[in-house]
């Protein structure tokens, strides 16, 4: 499902009835878990009856799918509560790990800026805006560089341009197939999430980790274990910018050497697990088990 709830639903019922209608299975794909995600944003109530109607429909396509492709674990548990005997595969997104390599830039220089990016939406969800409205990046040594769009990114801009001075800079945006040779640029990736949206892991951070790029996360839920089960980076829980900070100068004032070695551990995380090639190789053998069944 799309990141808009409505769409989502429209697109959902729409695959159901195409499939019905040329008789074939309906498998479903899902990358976010709506109507969860509005009560996680603090737009509906359980108990609001948009959220019950809609609550309603999500368990008929569950119902409906013969088989259902979920981008998280915690995705993948939701379904497993909702509908127990439906099939599932957890299908993380990852990236195409053998674009990138491990980051090889010269660390030693201490007094050079810690160059961090942000590359993603711009919208409500993450709250870039209130992040740079909170930290002086120039002040601890560093500077954050944006690359993205959504509905924040105007009001970031006019931000920015009343407050030049605080090593924001917000750039412009690129597509996917240049993010490999943008991300070696840097020495560490942010991710935020202004709030715990229960099933959702930021799929840049499979980019980040292939590029061998620390995480600096701000966030909860599957992106924290990830980041801590694999020891990807820092982590500090939504809008926490003191630890936010403390975790940039701790980055900054790591080793040489220590930073050259995450470099290549986070790059070959990310090809052990979150290489899409695998990830499509297990899909396509739980197609074709589906199609004997």
């Amino acid at each position: 499902m799309p990141n808009c709830p409505i769409s989502a639903f429209f697109l959902a019922i729409s695959g159901y009835f195409l499939a019905k209608f040329s008789h074939a299975r309906f498998v479903l794909n899902l990358s976010d878990l709506y109507p969860q995600v509005l009560t996680d944003l603090g737009m509906l109530s359980k108990q609001h009856f948009i959220y019950l109607f809609l609550e309603k429909i999500e368990k008929t396509i569950y119902q409906k799918a013969v088989f259902i492709i979920c981008q998280t674990l915690e995705i993948q548990h939701w379904v497993q509560k909702t509908i127990p005997q439906k099939q599932t595969l957890l299908y993380r997104t990852g990236t195409n790990t053998n674009q990138f390599e491990a980051k090889k830039q010269d660390f030693s220089d201490q007094n050079a800026p810690l160059r961090i990016v942000y590359a993603g939406l711009l919208g409500m969800a993450q709250g870039v805006l209130d992040l740079c409205q909170n930290i002086d990046f120039q002040e601890i040594g560093a500077e954050l560089h944006l690359y993205g769009e959504g509905y924040e990114r105007n009001l970031i801009e006019k931000y920015l341009a009343e407050n030049p001075q605080k090593g924001i800079f917000l750039q412009a945006s690129l597509e996917s197939a240049e993010m490999p040779k943008l991300l070696h640029q840097f020495d560490a990736a942010l991710v935020v999430q202004k709030a715990y949206l229960y099933g959702t892991v930021p799929a840049k951070i499979y980019e980040a980790v292939s590029a061998g790029l620390p995480i600096l996360l701000l966030g909860e839920g599957e992106s924290k274990e990830l980041l801590q089960s694999y020891e990807l980076g820092f982590w500090a829980k939504p809008k926490d910018y003191k630890t936010l900070i403390d975790n940039i100068l701790a980055l900054k004032n790591l080793p040489e050497n220590t930073k050259k070695e995450w470099a290549k551990h986070n790059h070959e995380v990310a090809v052990q697990h979150f290489d899409r090639k695998n990830q499509v190789e297990k899909l396509l053998h739980c197609l074709e088990k589906l199609q004997t069944q």
